[in-house]
Formats: structure tokens, sequence, C-alpha cells
């Protein structure tokens, strides 16, 4: 992670006291009586801070909220042994900084999400938007009232995100069925958000992706175009919470989500939109390879609204049998000048997931100086939780999961090995793959992860026993007529490139690939 103080102003003197102790969550510190810390709360900070240190003695910490009053406190523990006279500042790029649990399958369980918002703490990021696609009553029953027990889940998880001072953000997505021009459905979807206001929820966001937007019927009639029906429906949820909240924050998502170029709808938006009210936008395409600057800046133009980034890493709905677990790659050091917040939408497996959302969340933090290797190493460190032979196994079956639709590179070594059938060293490579994931197997370090990855290490465990059958020349094509339609994959496939070099399998390597769109000249981005 990142250090805490990002700018130093110092006049080159020693701070000349001592501080023994900071004592985070009751904002103390245990120090020589001459230190004296004072506290001043400045709202327009938000989550920044800047900690001031005197020749006298004071201390003054400036903070916008409980959030940077706790990372004021974080950096100064940090800073402690080695303070100079003068100033320090930290705070994030983005504002916004959090996870969307917003794919399409299984979504996920009750622990993991007390798990995500106690992640999201820990990684310094500030919001969770709860947006399960398969969750009915966000999407299909969009018009009912969550039932007791749906509803008890789901206050427990605004309580926690209270207690660990993360914006809990609700979402709603009602565009499948809604009929713009019924007073009686802006009733319904009123009542659906008084039921988690009343649980003091002030964080809001209204989907309308991945919809049929053809208007139809007395909507086509009134409105004419999806643009303005949008516009129309999030003017009046956002005056509805204006008209229930003293503050509120509202997001909505546009049909068109994806394109970095300007259209009729997103003219509409923006001509028609409050202009308080942030826009969700995903790159030049849903998982975009790149994300450059330029980019950030034209999209900003064309809403021209607030912007949070939805980054889909490294969420794998689209390709169930795989993981994504590299690094972030690929995005510009500026996005946050475009942009005032980011999230992660990460993958079916909560837990396997972390490793890229803690690069993620290094990136929110600091994307001009963010450095992905170095995160990853890092990340791969923290999740080892202490124990190194656990850590070098995650490490090595990370590695193997690399590959994802930002990170196309292949392994060179791995290639080279496989063209020239260098049949001794990918033995090496077999049993040091088959080593690591035995080692996750057993052990106790780390449940969570060993259960979710348990699919990928047993695919694995069935490529080395057909490697060993391919090395003592034993081995025939039936042997690897499960690859083709085997619900996990291990990344870059070596056994079935293998097994296709030596005429052993004629099926496909991957079930689908998507091109590089941006190595294509033709694709309009």
């Amino acid at each position: 992670m990142k250090p805490w103080i990002k700018e130093r102003y110092t006049i080159g003197k020693t701070f000349s006291y001592r501080i023994e102790r900071v004592i985070i969550k009751e904002h103390m510190v245990i120090a020589d009586e001459e230190v004296k810390l004072s506290l001043f709360c400045n709202p327009s900070f938000h989550d920044n801070f800047t900690i001031h240190i005197f020749s006298s003695g004071d201390i003054h910490l400036n903070y916008g909220n409980e959030r940077s009053l706790n990372y004021a406190f974080f950096a100064l523990d940090e800073e402690k042994d080695h303070l100079e006279v003068g100033l320090l500042e930290g705070g994030p790029d983005f504002k916004i900084r959090g996870i969307i649990e917003g794919f399409y399958g299984t979504p996920w369980s009750h622990s993991d999400r007390l798990d995500v918002i106690r992640f999201i703490d820990d990684y310094r990021m500030n919001a969770y938007f709860y947006a399960p696609k398969d969750d009915p009553y966000h999407r299909f029953l969009w018009r009912e009232s969550y039932p007791e027990e749906d509803l008890s889940r789901l206050v427990e998880l605004i309580d926690e995100a209270n207690q660990k001072h993360i914006d809990f953000y609700f979402c709603i997505s009602p565009g499948q069925d809604f009929i713009y021009t019924k007073d009686e459905e802006f009733e319904e979807l009123f009542k659906k958000i008084n039921q988690v206001m009343s649980y003091g929820v002030k964080h809001f966001s209204l989907l309308m992706d991945d919809i049929d937007y053809d208007l139809k019927g007395e909507s086509k009639d009134r409105f004419q175009r999806p643009g303005v029906a949008h516009a129309y429906i999030s003017n009046r949820l956002n005056r509805y919470l204006a008209s229930k909240l003293d503050s509120y924050a509202f997001v909505m998502c546009p049909t068109e989500y994806w394109q970095n170029w300007d259209t009729e709808y997103r003219k509409d938006l923006r001509e028609g939109l409050d202009t308080e009210i942030m826009v969700f936008w995903t790159g030049y395409n849903t998982v975009a390879e790149y994300i450059p600057n330029f980019d950030g800046n034209r999209a900003k133009e064309i809403f021209n609204h607030p912007l949070i980034l939805w980054d889909n890493y490294p969420v794998n709905d689209m390709a169930t049998d795989h993981l994504f677990m590299g690094p972030l790659v690929n995005r510009g050091n500026k996005l946050s000048e475009s942009h005032v917040g980011m999230l992660s939408n990460p993958m079916i497996p909560w837990h396997l997931s972390k490793l890229p959302v803690i690069t993620m969340a290094d990136y929110m933090w600091d994307s001009h100086t963010y450095q992905p290797e170095e995160s990853y190493r890092e990340a791969v460190k923290d999740l080892g939780r202490n124990d190194i032979s656990f850590e070098q196994a995650l490490k090595i079956f990370a590695d193997e999961n690399r590959p994802s639709l930002i990170h196309y590179q292949p392994n060179i070594t791995l290639e080279k090995w496989i063209q020239n059938k260098d049949f001794h060293t990918l033995d090496e490579y077999f049993k040091r793959v088959h080593d690591a994931c035995q080692i996750l197997k057993t052990s106790d370090i780390y449940p969570e992860f060993t259960e979710q990855a348990l699919p990928w290490i047993e695919r694995f465990e069935r490529d080395f026993q057909a490697w060993v059958k391919i090395k003592k020349g034993q081995a025939t094509p039936a042997d690897f007529e499960y690859i083709e339609n085997d619900p996990h994959v291990m990344g870059y496939q070596v056994l079935a490139k293998i097994a296709k070099k030596m005429n052993l399998y004629h099926g496909k390597i991957y079930k689908k690939e998507r091109p590089n769109f941006w190595d294509n000249p033709k694709v309009k981005r």
C-alpha cells in the first residue's frame, strides 16, 4: 500500500519531541508532555488531510470527515519516528473509490459482502455499491419491497458500512419495464427507496444499463427518445431525494455507458439531467483494454456531468471459466482529473478478486505514481498472511491466471517451451504449479480463498495427470477430450497448447476469444 503522505513541505528541522504511540481509533497520541495535538475539521477537505508540525511541539491536524481523520492518524503513526517541522499532505486522487457488486451470476454471500465492506475500509476506499444483477429485488422485482429476511441482511450491511465510515450506495434497476408516463410507477420507485432510506442510506444509484431502451406506447408518444425519458426518471428521483434528505449522493448509469463518442442519447442526457447528478462510464468498451487520459477528458466533455469510472475489472461474468488475477494496467494516470470516482466490479468469487482489487485500490489512491507490478507483489504479500509458503504458492497460482481482456500479453517463456517441445523445462513448470496448488489446497491459512480456488486447482490437477501421460508417451486423444468444455480454465492453457502441438487435441484452446479492439484500426474508439 502506498504511503499515506503524498507531499512534504519541510524546513529541514527535525521535530525535537517524541511520539511514543498513536492510538488511531481513539484519535490520540501518547507523547512527550510538550507535544500538543489539535484537530480542525474542514468539510471541504473530504477524504484529504494535512498535518502541520511546529517546532514548539504543536501538531495541527486538518481533516474533512471521519475517514480522513482516521487517515491522518494512520499517517501520523507511519511518520512518528522521523517527523520534521513543516506540513504534510495526504489523501486520495479519486473522491469516490470503491467496489460495485454489479455482475451477472450468483450474488456474493452475506458473509462475503460483510468482508467486502471491511476490505474497502482496509484498503482506503470509501464506497460499496449494492447492485447484484441477479438479486431479483434489485432488477426484475424492483417494485416489491424486500422481504423481512432479505431486508435484515441488507440492514446489517448498511450498519457495517456506517460503522466503517463506508458510503453504502443502494442501487436499483427498474429499466426493464418502467412506464415513464405513470405516476404510479414513480410511487413504487419512491416506496422502494424509502424502505432503505429509513435505515439511514443517503447514497443511491439508478441503473439503466443492459436494457432494451426503445420506447413504446405512451412513453414513446410523450418522450420520443430514450435519453429524454431517462433524464426525466433520473431527475424525478434526484428531486425526491433532495426533498427527503439534507445531504445525499445520486449516480445514474446510462444505457449507453461504454462508448467514447457522442450520440443523440448522450446529448439528451447532457442537456436534460440535473447538473449535480453523477454518471457512470466504463471506457470505450464494456471491458476496456485501455482507458487513456484523453478518453477520460473526452467522456467528461460528452456527458458534461460528474463522471464515475465503472471499471469492469476483474469481473468474469462474461467468462466464468476464467480467473483474472493480474494487476490493473493500461489506465491513464490523470483520470482523476476527469472523474470524481472509480469503482471496481470484481469477479463472482470474491476472495479470488482481492488481489487485483488491491492493486486497483492503490491506483485509486495515487494514480500518478501507481506501479502495477510493485502493487501486485505487495498485494500477494498482504494476502499471504505472513506465511511464506502460502504466499509463494499464491503468487504462482495468480501468475497462472493473469491473462484477461486488459492483459493480452502472452507468457513468452512458456510459449517458447511449448514451441520447442522442451519437455524437461515444461516438466519443471508443471511440478512447480502442481506443488503450489497442493499447498493452496491443503492450507488453512486462508480457507475462503482455498474453497473458491478449488475448482481451478482441480482443473490443473487434471492437466497435470494428462501431462504425466504425455511425458511417459502414453497419451491418447481421449485423454484431452475434457479440455474444450471444462467449466474451469487456467489462464495460459499450457497443457491444451502442448496437446495441440503434438496433434493430440483438436478443439479450442479457449471457449471464446475477444480480439483486442485497440489493435484494430477499423474499430471506432
